[in-house]
């Protein structure tokens, strides 16, 4: 769900890639982005996210992968929630004898964690589904 997406990239940039980028550039100021989430709150991160989306980017949709039409321009989508079943379906299509590997990466997340609780304000839910809309809408997914 982009709901859940959202909060995970958020810890995401605010651990990893902030530690990937400092340990690459010890003497260049962080980019905004990871800046906000290296010292802001979650809904400063979304605040970000969703003024970046107003010009234009998208850091939540998979828009770029349908067309006009909001078809699939990709001939297969694996969702997440399905990803073993999908991976498994793959390899017997194409006759791929592999196995698939299991990571457990984390990348800063807590370890247990209620997604709901970031959404401090009914707005920032809006955002998302503002930001996600051709997801939400493709994947019947509902919040």
């Amino acid at each position: 769900l982009p709901i859940y997406r959202a909060v995970s990239f958020f810890y995401h940039d605010k651990n990893a890639e902030t530690s990937r980028f400092k340990e690459a550039n010890p003497n260049v100021v962080l980019p905004p982005l990871l800046k906000i989430a290296e010292t802001g709150t979650f809904e400063d991160y979304l605040n970000f996210q969703y003024t970046t989306y107003k010009n234009g980017y998208n850091f939540l949709d998979i828009a770029q992968f349908v067309d006009y039409q909001n078809k699939y321009a990709l001939d297969y989508v694996i969702r997440f929630e399905d990803l073993h079943k999908d991976l498994n379906y793959l390899k017997q299509i194409y006759s791929i004898d592999c196995v698939t590997p299991h990571y457990n990466q984390n990348s800063g997340r807590p370890k247990q964690i209620n997604y709901k609780e970031h959404y401090v304000k009914d707005k920032m839910i809006d955002m998302v589904k503002e930001m996600s809309k051709t997801t939400i809408d493709l994947f019947e997914y509902s919040f």
